[in-house]
């Protein structure tokens, strides 16, 4: 039996000692753990194997002597049934204790796994380190070398300035004229007060740009308030000029209608005619002519066409217009062309009364009145 052969007597017996100490554990895995530091050199996956292997020569002995005797068979056959049950319960509690090694070594390379998954990120966290530095320092250098050339090329620039104003300058040299106390002295200016005097005359050149601006602003401003101011003034006086031109005309007009009541004839709205004749003897009927709301220009007297006196001279009596038929859809078209019905009353074409004449064998009777001249309406509705 190899299994048997490869483990010492020493550790057969540190083995056996170690299950019947730990033989009360109930729990698997414990057991075999508290076994293997038993025996020191094996471990508890080793130990269930060896514990199996010398149960199956157990059970082989025992069956062998059951086989020979009856009664030896069946305390043979109990044992071995014993043992079996034992087996089977070390069995899986070898199994249990295999199932966690492996557990456990599977736990162990997820563990190494993750350490080299955290050095590779470590590593590539300081190679983008590194090349962010890299970056910065370029850029940074680069930001140097362009700032070192801008000021180069600064200086240069002055330097052909100064150069032009040398070359304008009589002497042919850089030269400042100071004025101490009335005395003018030469003064010959170095790089640096050569660029400062430029850079006064440049300052005192952009403050001279910035008034003469702000002058010509406020001169903008200035005329158009002027042009704002007479543009409301022109406004205002066109429309004082509206309004006088308005009332003169009303004016005017309300003259035209005096001057057109005054005129003879006319017959002003709301006066009321006497009906009386005008002739200067004699008594007629021309009161009739001249109806109700008129007024006669004959003088004052009772008398009429045929009276005392002489003739009169009468009236003029409008022509009356014939009335123009309206359309159809007209709301005028209803009645007409009908005569109106009988009044009551006097009838307004007779006229006032005559005068009352004197008593009888005074004088002639008055003359009928006179029929109006002109066609007669067929219609009085207008």
């Amino acid at each position: 039996m190899s299994a048997a052969e490869e483990w010492s007597d020493e550790e057969q017996s540190l083995l056996e000692q170690a299950l019947a100490q730990f033989a009360g554990i109930s729990d698997v895995k414990e057991k075999w753990k508290a076994v293997s530091k038993a025996v020191g050199s094996r471990n508890a996956r080793a130990c269930a194997e060896r514990f199996k292997a010398c149960r199956e020569v157990a059970l082989r002995l025992k069956q062998q002597e059951a086989e020979g005797g009856q009664d030896d068979g069946k305390a043979a056959g109990a044992e071995a049934e014993a043992a079996r049950d034992k087996a089977e319960r070390e069995e899986a509690e070898a199994q249990a204790a295999q199932e966690e090694a492996e557990a456990e070594a599977k736990a162990e390379a997820e563990a190494a796994r993750e350490a080299a998954e955290a050095e590779t990120r470590d590593a590539e966290r300081q190679r983008a380190d590194a090349k962010f530095e890299a970056a910065r320092k370029e850029a940074k250098e680069k930001d140097a070398q362009e700032k070192a050339e801008r000021e180069e090329a600064a200086a240069q620039q002055a330097k052909g300035g100064n150069k032009k104003a040398a070359e304008k300058s009589p002497a042919n040299e850089q030269k400042a004229v100071v004025d101490a106390g009335g005395v003018e002295e030469e003064v010959v200016m170095d790089e640096g007060q050569r660029r400062a005097a430029d850079m006064r005359r440049q300052i005192e050149a952009n403050r001279e740009k910035l008034r003469l601006r702000d002058e010509e602003e406020a001169k903008k401003k200035a005329k158009k308030a002027a042009q704002d101011e007479e543009a409301a003034k022109a406004a205002q006086a066109a429309k004082k000029a509206a309004e006088a031109k308005l009332a003169k005309d009303k004016k005017a007009l309300e003259e035209a209608k005096a001057a057109k009541a005054q005129v003879p004839g006319s017959v002003p709205a709301g006066s009321k005619g006497t009906g009386k004749g005008s002739g200067p003897a004699g008594y007629g009927s021309q009161a009739a002519v001249a109806g109700k709301g008129a007024t006669s220009t004959q003088p004052a007297g009772k008398g009429g066409l045929a009276g005392k006196g002489g003739s009169a001279t009468s009236q003029p009596v409008a022509e009356p217009k014939a009335p123009t038929k309206p359309s159809a859809s007209s709301p005028e078209y209803k009645g007409w062309g009908q005569k109106p019905a009988a009044a009551s009353g006097p009838s307004p074409a007779a006229g006032p009364k005559a005068a009352a004449g004197p008593k009888a064998g005074a004088g002639p009777k008055a003359a009928a009145p006179q029929a109006p001249q002109g066609p007669v309406p067929d219609s009085w509705d207008d």
